[in-house]
């Protein structure tokens, strides 16, 4: 299910799985922070019992911002990891992500890639222990790092570097249609890749100039047409890759198709344009 459905309470949570069952959703992205309080609250075996009443999986989850604070806010996170870890394996979730703020106003370039080495080893070291991987994400929007005094990550080859940087067998990418398409990346490129690809989000983007839209504005898969979405799912079946594919649309923009829909009618106008998108590029979801 896209990443905006958010769980606050098991009341949610349960409708969140009711309607990516009816609209043919294999799996959600959970909030680990959520599930492990209701795993304490309950019992492990009761959340897994929940997420099987619905034949949905817990397919991956956003570590969060905690690693880009300071020291403090860094260390609490760090301390509290290990604990999210446990569920996540307990519940045979294995994919986690982080993304990547594509400027900064106090790091130059330099300085700022080997923060990130320093901030991330740790997380992936911590995953390791409990056989989770790590997929890093960069932004490729340009709106997001002009008026800023350092530019950072923002393309492809950029983002495996700073992977080989990490040198951590269970950190890879994550590969967002929106962010390849962002910073002029090409599809073709994914099959260049040496890292590993760990987790996908999938979009389209409005028409016009993409170095001038905002990051969140975007539109259900296929249905303008300006991100070669059949190009991307085709390279990404060619190296092998397995794991979700998961709709990225933060804001609607004003025309869309999504515009006014609920949430199942949303998850349901997703679902049915990933399976189209899957069936016209000829692989099998």
């Amino acid at each position: 299910l896209p990443i905006a459905f958010r769980m606050t309470n098991e009341s949610s949570l349960r409708e969140i799985l009711r309607i990516a069952q009816v609209t043919g959703y294999r799996g959600i992205q959970v909030d680990m922070r959520f599930i492990a309080e209701l795993a304490q609250e309950k019992s492990i075996d009761y959340v897994k019992e929940l997420f099987s009443s619905y034949n949905i999986t817990p397919e991956g989850w956003h570590v969060g911002d905690f690693w880009r604070l300071d020291e403090s806010q860094y260390k609490q996170g760090i301390e509290e990891l290990p604990l999210l870890a446990q569920i996540s394996a307990d519940l045979q979730c294995q994919r986690a992500y982080i993304w990547m703020p594509n400027w900064s106003d106090e790091r130059d370039y330099a300085e700022n890639f080997k923060w990130h080495v320093k901030r991330l080893c740790p997380i992936a070291d911590i995953f390791k222990d409990y056989n989770l991987c790590l997929a890093l994400e960069w932004q490729g929007t340009k709106t997001e790092r002009v008026g800023h005094k350092y530019e950072f990550i923002h393309n492809m080859k950029a983002a495996e570097e700073l992977v080989g940087e990490i040198s951590r067998n269970n950190v890879g990418l994550l590969l967002d249609s929106w962010h390849i398409y962002a910073g002029h990346d090409s599809m073709e490129d994914i099959k260049k890749l040496n890292t590993e690809v760990l987790y996908v989000h999938i979009c389209d983007a409005p028409e016009g100039d993409i170095d001038q839209m905002p990051d969140l504005v975007r539109e259900a898969p296929g249905t303008t047409g300006q991100i070669d979405l059949m190009g991307f799912l085709r390279n990404l079946h060619e190296i092998g890759y397995n794991g979700p594919v998961e709709p990225s649309i933060p804001l609607i923009p004003p025309g869309s198709p999504l515009k006014n829909k609920n949430l199942e009618e949303s998850a349901r106008f997703n679902s049915q344009a990933l399976d189209q998108l899957f069936h016209q590029a000829g692989i099998e979801p």
